[in-house]
């Protein structure tokens, strides 16, 4: 599986089971995610979606790890 076929399977992912409508990311000026959610569950959300914002390309080396392919080629 190739890197951009991988990230789009993990936003389809995203998409289909953001049952958290009532999270907010605002940015402030240094770019710094400010979060609100209604329950714990979609602050977290919000968290990983940010994350995933500003550091995919590490999220998706730790996922190609964790399911044992990270040895093949690209």
């Amino acid at each position: 599986m190739n890197v951009g076929r991988l990230r789009r399977v993990f936003l389809l992912a995203a998409l289909a089971i953001h049952p958290y409508t009532d999270v907010t990311i605002h940015r402030d000026r240094w770019g710094v995610p400010h979060i609100t959610a209604k329950t714990d569950a979609g602050c977290v959300f919000g968290l990983m979606f940010a994350q995933a914002e500003d550091h995919f390309a590490q999220l998706e080396t730790d996922a190609i790890q964790a399911i044992g392919r990270s040895a093949e080629g690209e």
